[in-house]
C-alpha cells in the first residue's frame, strides 16, 4: 500500500480518511501553507481544515462557523490572496435541509445555486490570487453539468479517481471518467473527485 499520491506531477502524503478527504485535505493544505507563509489572505468556505491544521484564516461555514452565513450573501470584509472549500460547494442550496433544520428552518433543493456559489466566491479574491474548489462528481449534477459545459470558463480542472476500498488508493483520472461516476460505487463515497482550480 502506498502512502502518497501523484496529483498533477505532484507527490503527496495520504492523509488518514476514508473518503475522498484522503486526497482533498493535503491538496488544500499545501496551498494553504503556501499562502500562509506569506502572511496573505485565506478564506475556506465550509469548516474542514480548522479540524486539523491550524492556519490564520477566515472561515465561512453556515452551520458549523465560525462564521456562520450563507457565502451567496456573505459581505467579506476584504479581499484575498487564497480562497479553498473542501468538499462544501456541492451541498450549497442542494442537500442542507437536514442539517438547516437542527437550527430550526429548511431550505428548498436549488438546482444552480452551487455554480452560482463559486462565481459569487470568485469576486472575492484579489488580483493573482488563487481559488481551490473539490467536490465529488455525481452528488451535485447540476454542478456537474455547469462544469462540463464550461461555466468556469478559466478554471482548471483535473480529476481523481478511487481504485481501492480497504486501502483508499487514488489515481489521477479525466473527463470521460468523470462523466460516468457514481456516488457510492464501485466504493463508499465519491468515486471520482473533481479538483477545479482558477488564478485571478
Amino acid at each position: 500500500m502506498s502512502k502518497t499520491f501523484i496529483f498533477e506531477g505532484r507527490r503527496y502524503k495520504y492523509f488518514p480518511s476514508g473518503s475522498d478527504r484522503t486526497i482533498e485535505v493535503p491538496i488544500a493544505a499545501e496551498a494553504a501553507r503556501r499562502h500562509s507563509t506569506k502572511g496573505n489572505r485565506i478564506l475556506e468556505v465550509g469548516r474542514v481544515l480548522p479540524r486539523y491544521y491550524k492556519f490564520n484564516e477566515t472561515v465561512v461555514d453556515k452551520f458549523e462557523g465560525p462564521i456562520k452565513e450563507d457565502i451567496l450573501t456573505w459581505k467579506p470584509p476584504h479581499k484575498f490572496n487564497l480562497i479553498i472549500s473542501i468538499s462544501t460547494v456541492e451541498h450549497i442550496w442542494w442537500d442542507e435541509l437536514k442539517s438547516y433544520k437542527r437550527w430550526g428552518g429548511s431550505i428548498p433543493r436549488t438546482p444552480g445555486k452551487a455554480a452560482e456559489a463559486i462565481h459569487r466566491m470568485l469576486t472575492f479574491l484579489v488580483l493573482g490570487g488563487e481559488m481551490l474548489c473539490t467536490w465529488p462528481m455525481a452528488h451535485n449534477p447540476p454542478l456537474d453539468a455547469a462544469l462540463f459545459a464550461g461555466e468556469f470558463p478559466t478554471a482548471h480542472v483535473a480529476y481523481m479517481r478511487r481504485i481501492t476500498k480497504k486501502t483508499n488508493q487514488w489515481t489521477m483520472s479525466n473527463k470521460a471518467e468523470a462523466r460516468v461516476a457514481k456516488m457510492w460505487s464501485p466504493f463508499p463515497a465519491g468515486n471520482v473527485t473533481a479538483v477545479v482550480r482558477w488564478r485571478n
